[in-house]
């Protein structure tokens, strides 16, 4: 059974949803960020790596899974881990909340989560 979402999700718009961030973060600015994911992956190990880094990481690990499916054309159908479903859940929230937001505050979302070690607390605040 999938999980409860406080938003609703269109599985068959994956590819949209994750086009989408990429285009409110920027390409620079995922790259950055997965850069650091990347790193702090490398650098952990054991039960932090697992239950502290993967998990605050998930949102950007499943925007990493979501281009590596659109680069490599994998059909999302069937094939979306959690991770990915967080980044879909992510990506269906911020296309809501900025179709009534001033470009001002867009950024500045934008800047706080790119700017966020774990992207949660920023929608909790």
């Amino acid at each position: 059974m999938p999980p409860t979402r406080e938003i609703e999700i269109h599985y068959r718009d994956a590819s949209r949803y994750f086009e989408f961030l990429e285009a409110f973060f920027g390409r620079e600015g995922v790259d950055t960020t997965l850069a650091k994911v990347d790193k702090e992956m490398k650098l952990e190990t054991g039960a932090y790596l697992h239950y502290w880094v993967k998990p605050k990481n998930a949102v950007w690990l499943g925007v990493q899974e979501g281009r590596k499916f659109i680069n490599e054309k994998i059909p999302f159908a069937g094939n979306l881990n959690p991770n990915m479903e967080l980044s879909l859940e992510l990506a269906a929230k911020l296309m809501t909340l900025t179709d009534s937001m001033p470009e001002q505050k867009i950024a500045e979302f934008r800047s706080r989560i790119l700017g966020s070690d774990d992207i949660s607390p920023i929608f909790l605040s």
